[in-house]
C-alpha cells in the first residue's frame, strides 16, 4: 500500500486515478471479506462522487440481493459477491 494514503479518506486516490486516466476502481474492505456486515457503501458513493465516468466495484461484506440494490444505488457498477453466492445467500 502507498503509505502517503494509508489511513485516509477514499477518495485521497481520486486525483491519482484520474491522473492516470483510471477507467474502474475496485474498492475492497478487506475486514469486511466474508464477514456478511455489509459492503463499504459510504465508500462507493464517495468514489463515484469524486471518479465521475469510472466504473466502481465493491466488495467486502455483501450480504443480499438488498446490499446490491443498495450499491447500485451508491453508484457501484457491479460488486464482489463470492462469500455470498457460495453461501447461497445470492442466487442466480
Amino acid at each position: 500500500p502507498d503509505p502517503a494514503l494509508d489511513g485516509r479518506d477514499p477518495t485521497a486516490a481520486a486525483g491519482l486515478a484520474h491522473d492516470l486516466g483510471v477507467s474502474e476502481v475496485l474498492v475492497i474492505d478487506l475486514a469486511r471479506v466474508g464477514s456478511g456486515s455489509g459492503p463499504p457503501l459510504d465508500a462507493v458513493a464517495e468514489l463515484a462522487a469524486a471518479l465521475s465516468g469510472v466504473a466502481i466495484y465493491a466488495g467486502g461484506g455483501v450480504r443480499d440481493d438488498d446490499d446490491l440494490r443498495a450499491l447500485e444505488a451508491a453508484g457501484a457498477a457491479g460488486a464482489l459477491v463470492a462469500t455470498a453466492l457460495h453461501e447461497g445467500r445470492i442466487t442466480l
